[in-house]
């Protein structure tokens, strides 16, 4: 589970569900010409239901791998081509 930062040009290029599931980027200005996606890796999931758990806002649910795997490898392999954009982020502050 890992949060991804896209430019609306990215994700046109992005699959269908990949960018239906992305929202704006909330970030004091920093982050204005971003979406915002939590990905999950269908290809790491354990099975262990700790990520269901903890999910504060129970958006996510445990379901057979197979169809996982088949829905999220596309949004998957898309995510891991983004750029990594921690350094737009200030660490040192509570709101980042």
């Amino acid at each position: 589970v890992r949060p991804f930062l896209a430019t609306q040009q990215e994700l046109n290029a992005a699959p269908k569900d990949f960018s239906a599931g992305s929202r704006a980027a909330i970030g004091g200005g920093v982050l204005d010409n971003y979406q915002y996606r939590i990905q999950v890796s269908p290809w790491d999931c354990t099975g262990c239901e700790l990520c269901v758990r903890i999910c504060p806002a129970d958006a996510l649910k445990l379901a057979d791998a197979a169809k996982v795997i088949e829905e999220e490898e596309a949004n998957w392999n898309f995510a891991v081509t983004l750029p990594d954009r921690g350094d737009e982020i200030d660490k040192t502050t509570v709101k980042g």
